[in-house]
Order: structure tokens, then C-alpha cells, then sequence
């Protein structure tokens, strides 16, 4: 259930707030052996495994705008639990955690005229605190019992994160260009206790992530845009004594490079970029061995595309139709010394598209669309081989149809909007892996799919 409000205290103020919560519960199907998928792919060997869940938040915002000035406030509160069963291969597990997570950010933008230069300056400040609970219990599986918060514990740990974050930019016109530099400050300390042997974990993060983004208006149709920032994620409490023990706390890193163009003139959008990114130190995580390793340095690159074409530019017998694509190029390779350099990113597929066409008139609107994805690999050694347990080999690539019809009935009944819809047209099988968690395998594609869609305004 959501509910959203805004209030409008007059032309320079305004309010908003919205209140969210949600539960959920399902059954988790786990990873197939290859023996398993090839007799049924819709089967589960894993009849114990059990997800549940809820979630509530809360924020409220102001905005003030007035006179090429601009502040805006805004926070919030999640109150989080995840819970469930989870067959760990000797033992059945429930873990229970819960996070509360708050948080606040503020922006404050001036709009000026310094010569032949018009400027947006804007200096902002967010704030994070996440505190995080996390159990578990175990039954012996030969016990045929599940476990209960009376069972034997053998996880109990609070974690924390403290974030802060200060930054600042300009907007910058002169002529046919918009020049945005900026920088972001983050400052980070995370901490772990485990409550069972009274150790306590700890890092401390803080790193400038500069950025600039430059944009070239060839015309009012066309123009060229280049950029750079960095991204930076710390290590996650949860994962903390991993990495401390290990010596290896070091935040992930990121530099991201684009260059492109748009192009919008009504009836035809188009836009090609291409990107460069460079992660310094990117990491992952095994659940089948509790442990984190390093992938190290990788490297993502290729070219991004869009068109869509309204096809009453070329005649209005065709009023109401519109063609469009998106192609994606991505080659990312592990960059680290070793025996995996030169390898593709587990899990990342070279070639990405999707194809379709639309038609729309008055309240109807339809779609046929198509999506494409190439093979992909599980492990970094990029095993192309099957194993026997379904966890490693090949992901092939694959192509998948899809429709949806839409009629909306307007104002005088509450802007109702009702679709119905046909996922994956040709019941397509297709299916990809998990390979480092305790409920690997493979797991079957969505088949065809058939969806009732309704929204109203009020």
C-alpha cells in the first residue's frame, strides 16, 4: 500500500510526503543439477526454502522555488525484515534481520548572470544511518525439522553504517555550451559486532569523486554531450569480517567515461554514445564458503543505442505508428593479474537489443516488442563446459517476443487505465545459473506469461 500527498502552499513553497508499506511471501524454487533440469526445468528439489518480508517507509520533502533560487529538503525512515528457510546442504537455516535505515539531503541552487555566462551553482549535503540485527538458527537436516528461534543459533551480529556526504556544482551556459563541473565528498564508517564472541569489525572510508559533464548544442535538434564521474561503494558490515580479517578493506571504485550525441526533432530521436568504465577494485562474494574475494581491476566498454521513428513522417496513412530499437555493446573484461585476465565479467552479455513497434489512437495503445541478449559465463574462468550440478558452463544468449494492449477511459471515470498482456509470445525456454550460493544450479526463464494491468487516478 502506498500513499503519496502534496501540498502546494503557494507559488514558491510546497510539501510532500508518502507513506509505503509492503509484505511479501514465496517459495523459492533454487538451482537444478542438469540431470533435474533436463526431466522437469519447473520442478524444485528444494521444498523447504521460504522467503517472507516487510517493509514500511515513510519521508516528507519541502521545495522552495522562487526567482532562479531553489532549496529542497527531504527525508525519510525504512524499517525493514527479511526472513526465511533456506536448505544449507547439512542443516536447514532461518535467519531473520532487520534493518532500520533514516536518512536526510538538502540542495540549495543560485541562479546568476556573470558576464556572457549564465550559472546554476548548487551546494548540497546527505546524510545515511543504517543500523542492521541479523540471526540465524539450524536444525540438523537428518532431523526433519525446521528451525525455530529456539533452535541452535549460530549467527548474531549488529552491523552499522554512518555516511556523509557534502557536494557541489555549476551549471554553466556560455553560447552553445552547458559546462557542469562538480565534486562529491563522501565520508563512511562501518561497523560490525558479532554478539556471539564479542569481536567488533570497523572501516572507515573517505574519497572525493570529481565529475564533469560537457554538452555542445549543434542546434536545437542535435547536440553533443561528453562526461566523467566516479562512483564509490564501500565494503558492506555484513561482509566486513571477510575483507578485515583479510586485510583487504578497500572500497570499490569506479571511473565512467562518456561520449555522445542526441538527436530530437519530433518525429525521429535518436542517440549513440559510447563508455568507458574502469573499476579499480570490484569484489565478490560466496555463500557456499562464506567468503569474499577480490576480482580486482575490470574494465567495462562498448557503445550504447536508441532510435524511434514515428511513422507519419514518412505518410499520414501511417498516423498513429512508431518504430523504435536499442542496441547495446558491452565488453567487460577482467583487467586483474592472474589467471582470469583477459576474461569476461561472469554474467555480462556483449549483446543487448530490443526491437518493437507501437500504435497508438486516441485511448488505444499497442505494443509488440522483442528483446535479445547474447551467452553469457558464471565463474570468472568462464567455463564453457556444464557441470554436472548446473552451476557452471555456458549461458546461451536468446530472444524473447512480447505484446500489450492498453485502452484508457479518460477523466469522467478516474483517468482508468486497463491493460492486458502476453510475456515471452512463443513460450521461448531459456535459463541462466547461480554459481556461488548455496542454492546453485540452473534456473529455468519466465515461460509464457499472461498479465492483467489497472491504475486510477483520484
Amino acid at each position: 500500500m502506498i500513499l503519496k500527498g502534496n501540498y502546494q502552499l503557494d507559488e514558491a513553497n510546497s510539501f510532500n510526503a508518502m507513506a509505503q508499506y509492503y509484505e511479501g511471501e514465496a517459495d523459492m524454487p533454487g538451482g537444478l543439477n542438469v540431470a533435474d533440469y533436463d526431466a522437469n526445468p519447473y520442478q524444485s528439489t528444494r521444498p523447504n526454502d521460504r522467503f517472507w518480508g516487510r517493509r514500511t517507509l515513510v519521508n516528507f520533502g519541502y521545495r522552495y522555488q522562487q526567482d532562479r533560487r531553489e532549496f529542497t529538503a527531504s527525508t525519510f525512515f525504512t524499517k525493514t525484515l527479511r526472513s526465511g528457510y533456506l536448505d544449507q546442504g547439512s542443516f536447514l537455516s532461518l535467519s531473520p534481520r532487520e534493518y532500520w535505515v533514516r536518512g536526510l539531503e538538502t540542495r540549495f541552487a543560485q541562479g546568476f548572470d556573470l558576464g556572457p555566462t549564465s550559472h546554476e551553482v548548487g551546494v548540497g549535503y546527505r546524510y545515511i544511518n543504517e543500523a542492521g540485527h541479523e540471526l540465524r538458527y539450524r536444525t540438523p537436516i537428518a532431523s526433519n525439522e525446521l528451525p525455530t528461534t529456539s533452535s541452535r543459533n549460530d549467527r548474531d551480529t549488529r552491523g552499522g553504517t554512518e555516511a556523509n556526504a557534502i557536494f557541489i556544482d555549476d551549471r554553466i551556459d556560455i553560447g552553445k555550451w552547458t559546462i557542469t563541473p562538480g565534486i562529491r565528498y563522501e565520508m563512511i564508517e562501518s561497523q560490525q559486532t558479532n554478539n556471539l564472541t564479542n569481536v567488533k569489525y570497523q572501516g572507515d572510508y573517505n574519497t572525493a569523486l570529481p565529475a564533469l559533464n560537457v554538452l555542445y548544442h549543434l542546434s536545437d535538434e542535435w547536440n553533443l554531450y561528453a562526461n566523467t564521474e566516479g562512483s564509490f561503494g564501500s565494503v558492506q558490515y555484513s561482509q566486513m569480517p571477510n575483507r578485515v580479517s583479510s586485510g583487504e578493506v578497500k572500497p570499490e571504485k569506479a571511473r565512467t567515461w562518456e561520449l555522445g550525441t542526441r538527436y530530437d526533432n519530433g518525429n525521429l530521436r535518436a542517440e549513440i554514445g559510447a563508455f568507458l568504465i574502469n573499476f579499480d577494485n570490484q569484489y565478490e562474494s560466496n555463500q557456499t564458503n562464506d567468503s569474499v574475494i577480490a576480482r580486482g581491476e575490470t574494465r567495462h566498454q562498448g557503445i550504447e543505442t536508441s532510435i524511434n521513428y514515428a511513422l507519419d513522417g514518412l505518410s499520414p496513412a501511417l498516423a498513429g505508428f512508431d518504430v523504435y530499437a536499442t542496441y547495446a555493446f558491452v565488453d567487460a573484461t577482467i583487467r586483474e593479474d592472474g589467471p582470469n585476465k583477459g576474461n569476461r565479467v561472469p554474467f555480462s552479455s556483449k549483446h543487448k537489443g530490443t526491437l518493437g513497434v507501437g500504435y497508438t489512437d486516441g485511448p488505444w495503445k499497442l505494443n509488440l516488442d522483442s528483446t535479445y541478449q547474447s551467452e553469457q559465463f558464471a565463474d570468472n574462468a568462464n567455463t564453457r563446459a556444464e557441470s554436472a550440478d548446473g552451476s557452471t558452463g555456458n549461458i546461451p544468449g536468446y530472444m524473447l517476443f512480447s505484446s500489450r494492449a492498453a485502452y484508457d477511459f479518460g477523466p469522467q471515470l478516474s483517468d482508468l487505465n486497463v491493460a492486458v498482456g502476453v510475456k515471452n509470445i512463443f513460450n521461448t525456454q531459456y535459463f541462466t545459473r547461480s554459481f556461488d550460493d548455496n542454492n546453485r544450479g540452473k534456473y529455468v526463464g519466465e515461460p509464457r506469461t499472461l498479465y492483467v494491468q489497472t491504475s486510477m487516478a483520484f
